[in-house]
């Protein structure tokens, strides 16, 4: 059986293709699809909220290529993806929330020159948990938060959660760094509000020894596709050393072309 966990983060599961600020971080929803296809196929086994923890207290046992699915902000059309695309597959998920948003939009964005995308109000996140999907929190103003008072990050951390509660939901377990970004007063911060676990973002699996408050996602984008998503899948974190060398694109392409002719080990067995 497996002792690590590869968590990735995805956000918008939409074709964000014209947007001069955030069109690397949407994926439309058929290759999202495709590739959760393509990860099953390649014997991936996705797990759930509660495997993750159970992999730190040592309860129970995970399986081999174990991978979790979160996704940031959540996005007005996330409630459908989990309807049609990860519910029919009987995969959970962790979707992180941005509770003090009064327009209902990704205003965070908007300030930089992004495009206005709606976000899932109250009954759409209630409709989301329903679904398979746990809401934790991504803050209340997805701001970087080791710039913030002591006070701000308060009220990033344990009144976003308040917040969350007070719509009628779990209070959040899980907690998202805005942008990723954390230092020790910022994990101290969510420690604090009562969260089990908080995620950032590295290309790395989580093992039983990570820091339960910075926990590692790797980050899909628009660009992961093809030999991109296979390597990022495989080995994030030899993927990560070598993706900024000019050679890489061309081996790595050769490579995982080579791969897909040979059955995985999983595959070997039986």
């Amino acid at each position: 059986m497996g002792e690590r966990i590869l968590t990735l983060c995805y956000h918008a599961i939409a074709d964000l293709s014209g947007d001069p600020i955030l069109s690397q971080y949407g994926i439309d929803q058929k290759t999202f699809a495709a590739q959760l296809d393509s990860l099953r196929a390649r014997g991936f086994h996705f797990v759930t909220p509660d495997d993750l923890l159970a992999l730190f207290s040592g309860a129970g046992t995970l399986p081999q290529r174990a991978v979790l699915l979160t996704f940031d902000d959540c996005y007005e059309e996330l409630a459908d993806v989990a309807r049609s695309v990860l519910q029919p597959r009987g995969i959970e998920a962790i979707a992180f929330a941005v509770s003090g948003m009064a327009s209902g939009t990704n205003e965070w964005d908007q300030r930089i020159g992004a495009g206005r995308l709606r976000l899932l109000d109250q009954k759409g996140l209630r409709v989301l948990a329903g679904l398979g999907v746990e809401i934790g929190c991504h803050s209340r103003s997805h701001t970087y938060l080791p710039t913030l008072t002591d006070h701000e990050v308060d009220e990033e951390t344990r009144m976003a959660a308040d917040d969350i509660e007070a719509m009628g939901l779990a209070r959040p377990r899980f907690f998202a760094f805005p942008h990723g970004l954390h230092d020790k007063r910022s994990r101290a911060a969510v420690k604090s509000a009562g969260y089990t676990a908080a995620f950032g973002l590295g290309r790395r699996r989580t093992t039983s020894a990570s820091d339960r408050f910075a926990l590692p996602r790797v980050e899909i984008l628009a660009r992961d596709h093809g030999w991109r998503f296979l390597m990022k899948t495989r080995w994030p974190t030899l993927s990560a050393v070598l993706s900024p060398l000019p050679w890489y694109k061309r081996v790595a392409s050769a490579a995982v072309g080579a791969l897909r002719h040979f059955p995985t080990s999983e595959s070997r067995a039986t």
